[in-house]
């Protein structure tokens, strides 16, 4: 499913849909980081780290290795940034945990993962820390990369 959204002032479920199209196509992903581009990324971190994730996305469906390189570090640097400036916003370490585990192993992006995903599961069982559309992204995603067992993870 394919939707299509104004870009101004998106909600962060928006962000989240477009976040999880922009991962299955080329065009999805492109029109992701145009959209992100035109939002304040000053005004919610999460901002920020949404945008980073989709600069690391094009780093996927570029074709010039120093592209890709260029585009990774660019997004991995807004990603840090965001988590730097809200070091405790749960969606800013799934975002991290997203592109690590994702992350080809030669790009040196590893180092937070078994501390993000505890991070990540604690704050996804403790009680109204998560919305219900974040805790099924998260869910899945967790669930899908077995980095955890269903048990583990408390709806």
């Amino acid at each position: 499913m394919y939707v299509e959204v104004s870009a101004q002032n998106l909600s962060i479920s928006e962000v989240r849909l477009l976040y999880l199209q922009s991962v299955q196509s080329e065009d999805q992903a492109k029109n992701f980081h145009k959209i992100l581009g035109k939002q304040d990324l000053n005004k919610d971190m999460r901002m920020l780290g949404y945008s980073g994730v989709s600069t690391c996305l094009l780093a996927k469906y570029a074709f010039l290795p120093t592209t890709k390189l260029t585009f990774f570090k660019d997004g991995k640097n807004l990603i840090e940034k965001s988590i730097v400036a809200a070091p405790n916003e749960v969606e800013l370490r799934f975002l991290r945990l997203s592109i690590q585990i994702n992350a080809p192993a030669i790009l040196g992006y590893k180092e937070h993962i078994e501390q993000d995903k505890q991070f990540v599961i604690k704050k996804f069982n403790e009680k109204g820390a998560l919305d219900q559309d974040l805790k099924k992204i998260i869910y899945d995603f967790m669930i899908n990369n077995k980095l955890c067992a269903s048990g583990e993870l408390i709806k």
